[in-house]
């Protein structure tokens, strides 16, 4: 099974990078998703070095929130599946 986590930054690089660091070498995490919610203190920049494989940097077009930051990283790269729904996984 695949597994992966969203991280949510806004203007918070020090506490992202910490919690990046205690996190990147867990072995049961396929994917790492840092969303930036259009961060102003350079945070992109600073996160961008980071980026390979494992680790995804996104950058929200517009701050639209904490739910809506965690859904687009979940939607882009981890997948989000609700147990109510039917889901046809035939390729096409």
């Amino acid at each position: 099974m695949k597994t992966g986590i969203v991280i949510l930054n806004y203007n918070d690089y020090e506490n992202t990078i910490q919690m990046l660091n205690q996190i990147k070498d867990y072995t049961c995490l396929d994917k790492i998703v840092i969303v930036d919610n259009c961060s102003t203190d350079q945070s992109v920049e600073k996160l961008k070095v980071y980026e390979n494989k494992k680790i995804v940097l996104l950058e929200a077009s517009e701050n639209k929130g904490y739910a809506s930051g965690n859904n687009f990283g979940n939607f882009t790269h981890i997948g989000f599946w609700q147990n109510s729904t039917e889901y046809n996984f035939e390729e096409k």
